[in-house]
C-alpha cells in the first residue's frame, strides 16, 4: 500500500527518482537521529558511508554527491 507521502508526491508530479531520493533522505535522517539518541559519535565519513549504502539500497539511479 502506498504511503500518504508517496501519494502526495505522485499528485505533485514528482518522478520516481525524486520520490526515491526523498525516501532515502528520510531513512538517513532517522538512522542519524537513532544513533544520536543512543549516544553514538557520528563523523562525516560515517554519515557519508551510510548515505551511500541507503542510496544503493533504494536503487536510486540519479547520481549523488556525498559531502
Amino acid at each position: 500500500m502506498a504511503s500518504i507521502e508517496s501519494l502526495k508526491d505522485f499528485l505533485k508530479g514528482k518522478t520516481l527518482e525524486e520520490r526515491k531520493l526523498a525516501q532515502m533522505t528520510k531513512v538517513l535522517y532517522k538512522w542519524f537521529a537513532a544513533m544520536c539518541f543512543v549516544g553514538k559519535y557520528m563523523t562525516g565519513p560515517v554519515i557519508n558511508e551510510n548515505a551511500k549504502y541507503f542510496h544503493e539500497d533504494a536503487k536510486v539511479t540519479d547520481k549523488c554527491t556525498f559531502s
